[in-house]
């Protein structure tokens, strides 16, 4: 059973906020500061499960498991992967948005590949095993500077501003018929897309495809999956994601 908030604040101040007050918009919820939700012997990750209803990304290889460290985004608790072969598969979508489902999806991340290294590299994805029916969040290198970008199936949108390195805030919205990535509240012109997301599985810092590729270098501190957020609900939880920066 998944990690559940022990009291509920009605129109609380900013500081009192947690993604719990979403309620059923809040989809899927991994965060490295749930560590009773998180299997590390040796601070080694070998499982992951979401807070939400205990969705679970695993990784049985020892050498391919992420680590947990107490420290790393701010104060706050990262899962750290190394950007050869690190990754975590939760085996299904149950749960997670599928088809034209209009969903967010949210970091808060660390993201540490250089951009000298010019290869995209992939947050995270999700969906089916091939290029056409999986979402993801990638970094690549534009003009010799990281940028965040969202893939929908075929679709593909970059945010052109900010600078894709180190701590940020990204959140990725599919609305079922547009797509854009939006970095620390600063956002992409958003493009058409109409996806039909699969129902395979969701992975940590690597591709989607039934052999993982295109690994991240990232820590991660939060993962979620939403439905549609008001301005409201997404400025509050991003400046949740941003505590400790």
């Amino acid at each position: 059973m998944g990690y559940m908030p022990t009291y509920r604040v009605c129109n609380p101040a900013p500081w009192q906020w947690t993604p719990w007050l979403l309620g059923p918009s809040l989809l899927a919820w991994w965060s490295a500061d749930h560590t009773n939700l998180i299997t590390m012997p040796g601070g080694l990750v070998s499982s992951w499960k979401d807070a939400v209803a205990g969705y679970e990304a695993v990784q049985a290889v020892g050498a391919a498991q992420p680590v947990w460290q107490a420290g790393g985004f701010g104060w706050r608790a990262v899962v750290a992967f190394d950007g050869v072969d690190d990754e975590l598969t939760y085996a299904s979508m149950v749960g997670l948005p599928t088809g034209a489902t209009p969903c967010e999806e949210w970091y808060a991340v660390d993201q540490q590949q250089d951009a000298s290294f010019t290869s995209a590299v992939v947050l995270g994805s999700s969906g089916g095993s091939s290029s056409g029916n999986r979402r993801a969040l990638i970094r690549s290198v534009v003009s010799g500077t990281n940028r965040a970008g969202a893939n929908d199936g075929s679709n593909s949108v970059t945010q052109g501003s900010a600078d894709f390195s180190g701590r940020h805030v990204v959140r990725s919205i599919a609305d079922g018929s547009t797509l854009t990535v939006e970095v620390d509240g600063v956002a992409a012109t958003p493009i058409a897309s109409v996806p039909s997301i699969g129902t395979v599985r969701a992975r940590f810092a690597a591709s989607h495809t039934t052999t993982p590729s295109s690994y991240a270098k990232a820590a991660i501190a939060d993962r979620l999956f939403t439905a549609p957020l008001s301005a409201t609900q997404a400025n509050l939880l991003r400046a949740y994601l941003t505590k400790g920066l």
